[in-house]
């Protein structure tokens, strides 16, 4: 059996008193952290915070991944190779390298060398540029180390390279591939040529 009154609730054994709440209310004491304690729930709590934390912590990784950073990555497979250019008789390196963009920063690859090195030899600047191979049969147009090679957030190309050698034979070469973004970072990969 319970009896409510204004200042006390009894339940069979026992009377609680309410005299503090019963005193608050006959002074019409009311503040806004009283009201809305009256009204709190843990799911309210939970709906209001939740976002402001997800948003908070999406800030804070955007900001820290602001630094712009390219990685370079070999092709998987038999992608590098040694071909003799008809005209000068020396050996052309051809490739295709993988540039991914790992940041949430727009960048762009702004020039490429290339070394090269034999084994028990030291590394050899070779002669490189935006190359474009336009074959006569179809109308295909190859473009080799292309600038500016633009990379949206968290993407990437594949990329031909092209560079002229000064070696003679077929041997396995060692071909050291550096690029530049528009930041003045380098980057750098070293592949197997044969």
């Amino acid at each position: 059996m319970v009896i409510m009154s204004d200042t006390f609730i009894c339940v069979r054994r026992g009377c609680v008193r309410r005299s503090i709440i019963a005193r608050m209310n006959n002074m019409a004491i009311t503040t806004w952290l009283e009201s809305w304690w009256a009204t709190f729930s843990v799911w309210e709590a939970f709906k209001t915070c939740t976002p402001i934390g997800v948003s908070v912590v999406a800030l804070l990784i955007v900001l820290n991944d602001r630094r712009p950073r390219l990685q370079l990555r070999a092709k998987k497979g038999d992608w590098y190779t040694l071909k003799t250019d008809m005209r000068r008789g020396h050996l052309i390196f051809q490739g295709i390298v993988e540039v991914y963009n790992v940041s949430a920063r727009a960048n762009a690859v702004h020039s490429y060398w290339f070394y090269a090195r034999k084994k028990g030899e030291g590394w050899k600047a070779l002669e490189s540029e935006q190359y474009i191979n336009q074959t006569s049969i179809s109308d295909k147009v190859e473009i080799f180390n292309q600038t500016p090679l633009t990379l949206a957030p968290y993407s990437g190309l594949e990329v031909p390279v092209q560079a002229l050698t000064e070696y003679d034979d077929h041997a396995e070469v060692d071909i050291l591939i550096e690029t530049e973004d528009i930041f003045k970072r380098r980057y750098s990969i070293t592949v197997k040529a044969s």
